[in-house]
């Protein structure tokens, strides 16, 4: 064979590699995890909700919503709720559900009965809050620029200083692994202990952070409309557009579900990023999100036009034919009268399908589409991931 021939071989060969690689990243695997979720319940707080976190059996939702502390367990009858000093910028619940933890004005740590175990105080207000098992690590982002440890006695275990607010913190079941995300559009992983371990840039401000359970797997999500999947090593798997800014995420055991809050929408992904569940508010912005650690549950909270916490599941043994139990519209308040809920979200979701083009319910089109893929389609073959 001729050199000149043998050269538009390779050529074409490259090109029709190229092909298949894009059919298959646009087509996905019959091994891809396509998980859908149905609606359980939706209670109504009157404000909108700037927290949630569900614990790792879905037996205990925590929301945030004004100055106001919610906690409902899995049928969605609420057993308690406290007023704090402040609006709340975030909530969490250790794995377990006998520890809550919010971020207001102070730093307030409750037991599973409501009980104010204490609250932490400082010139600054505490952005956000994560909470590992037995609240043996209570991790939170700062105005000061701070990323702070504490323990459920209220010691300061570790500080960290990364001069810009943290909007976002995560924290691993062991306590060793702290993501956080900041207004200067970094993704920081860090060391307890030992400082920063690797970080990254996004195209904007990141609003949110979270962490698998093992501090295996972090993701972020950025006002630069894009969710991003990295490894505690620092290899950068992935990251997909969406319709509008991303205000939350959440990551399961392995990474085996990926959450995300899009504008009014909320996506679901796996560890490959494929897309396999999609719901929409119908307008309302979704500014939480949480999974539980097995990613069966799901607890999304809404703003102005719903003011609600949804609780959705992947477990179709416990969705019934009505998707979830009768009875009024909840906001009851008297601590061991469970208040009774709306039967079923507003709106409960379908299996995602590609979009001929970007439409109002905020379902990413054709060509951010397009644009994903072709993102991992050269970091697999130049070997880069953006």
């Amino acid at each position: 064979m001729r050199a000149g021939s043998a050269g538009r071989f390779c050529g074409h060969t490259a090109v029709i590699c190229i092909f298949v690689i894009s059919v298959l990243l646009l087509c996905g695997t019959a091994a891809a995890d396509e998980r859908t979720y149905g609606s359980l319940w939706r209670y109504e707080t009157g404000a909108p909700v700037t927290g949630v976190a569900v614990s790792e059996d879905g037996s205990t939702v925590v929301a945030g919503a004004a100055n106001k502390v919610y906690l409902l367990n899995q049928s969605g009858y609420l057993l308690w709720t406290r007023p704090v000093g402040s609006q709340i910028f975030g909530v969490a619940v250790s794995p377990e559900g006998t520890y809550v933890a919010v971020g207001a004005d102070k730093l307030y740590l409750f037991n599973r009965t409501g009980e104010e175990m204490w609250n932490n105080k400082t010139t600054f207000a505490y952005r956000c809050v994560a909470v590992a098992p037995n609240a043996s690590v209570i991790a939170t982002g700062s105005d000061d620029g701070s990323v702070y440890l504490f323990d459920r006695d209220q010691e300061v275990l570790w500080s960290y200083v990364l001069e810009e607010d943290a909007n976002g913190v995560a924290v691993s079941y062991d306590g060793t692994y702290v993501a956080a995300g900041c207004d200067n559009q970094e993704v920081y992983l860090l060391e307890r202990g030992k400082g920063e371990m690797w970080s990254y840039g996004a195209g904007k401000s990141v609003k949110s952070v979270s962490i698998s359970p093992g501090g295996d797997y972090v993701a972020a999500g950025s006002y630069d409309r894009c969710v991003y999947l990295s490894t505690r090593g620092g290899e950068h798997l992935w990251k997909h557009p969406t319709a509008a800014a991303v205000h939350a995420t959440a990551v399961s055991s392995g990474a085996r579900v990926v959450a995300a809050a899009s504008g009014s929408a909320v996506c679901i992904f796996d560890r490959d990023g494929r897309m396999s569940w999609m719901m929409d508010t119908g307008g309302s912005l979704v500014d939480s999100l949480a999974l539980s650690a097995d990613g069966l549950f799901l607890a999304v909270g809404t703003g102005i036009g719903d003011n609600s916490v949804h609780l959705f599941t992947s477990n179709r043994a416990l969705l019934g034919p009505d998707s979830g139990s009768s009875g009024d519209e909840g906001g009851g308040e008297v601590d061991g009268e469970p208040a009774a809920v709306t039967a079923t979200a507003t709106a409960t979701g379908q299996p995602y399908q590609a979009p001929a083009a970007l439409n109002v319910t905020g379902e990413p089109g054709f060509a951010e589409q397009v644009l994903a893929w072709l993102d991992n389609l050269f970091a697999i073959i130049f070997g880069t991931r953006q």
